[in-house]
């Protein structure tokens, strides 16, 4: 039994983290010209709860300023990206816990930049308006079907290097277009409703 073998499951929990955030990334950079994600890597770690940890890698079109202050719907993109990986998670791996859980855990990092950027735009006291937003999303995609992502072809996506597993993006790309596209008018309705949230007085 190779590496990749003896620790699918726990790689796998990690790959619907990154897909979770994967997924944010195309419904919030479609309208980003020259937009890409140059790479998905899942890695051994110690100091992490099933022993590994992933992480994305963006490539931001030449002359994009990521470091200017964002739009309202910038921000809500932004929110959505961190809360995506834990709440894809939970949704793929049938988990019962609290999505609020799973991002004190799983989703440290995420949580981490979401506080951040709460701070910095003075939306300290809209966390909890936030926080629901996205707990109550999460019930609503429970009852979603999510076979067709539970069901990837993960030979075809996965490579494993020195323990390091990376994804084939291309593969990736091709299995999850319909999914993406279906799942638009979705992402759509609830950034609106997010949107309004961050705008109310």
């Amino acid at each position: 039994m190779n590496f990749l073998e003896e620790n699918y499951e726990k790689i796998k929990t990690i790959f619907f983290h990154e897909l979770g955030h994967f997924i944010a990334y195309k419904n919030s950079t479609k309208e980003i010209e020259g937009f890409k994600i140059m790479d998905l890597q899942i890695q051994p770690c110690t100091e992490c709860k099933n022993g590994f940890k992933g992480f994305i890698v963006p490539l931001l079109p030449p002359g994009y300023k990521n470091g200017a202050k964002m739009s309202t719907e910038r921000l809500a993109h932004n929110f959505s990206n961190n809360y995506f990986g834990c709440l894809f998670q939970l949704l793929l791996t049938d988990s019962d816990e609290h999505l609020a859980l799973c991002m004190q855990d799983y989703g440290q990092c995420d949580q981490k930049n979401l506080n951040t950027t709460l701070q910095s735009y003075g939306l300290l006291g809209k966390t909890s308006e936030i926080e629901n937003h996205f707990y109550e999303f999460h019930k609503k995609l429970k009852k979603k079907n999510f076979d067709s992502l539970k069901n990837l072809n993960f030979e075809e996506l996965f490579i494993e290097i020195d323990k390091d597993v990376r994804v084939k993006l291309e593969s990736l790309d091709i299995q999850t277009t319909n999914f993406i596209k279906d799942f638009t008018t979705i992402y759509d309705k609830q950034l609106k409703e997010l949107i309004a949230i961050i705008e109310s007085k």
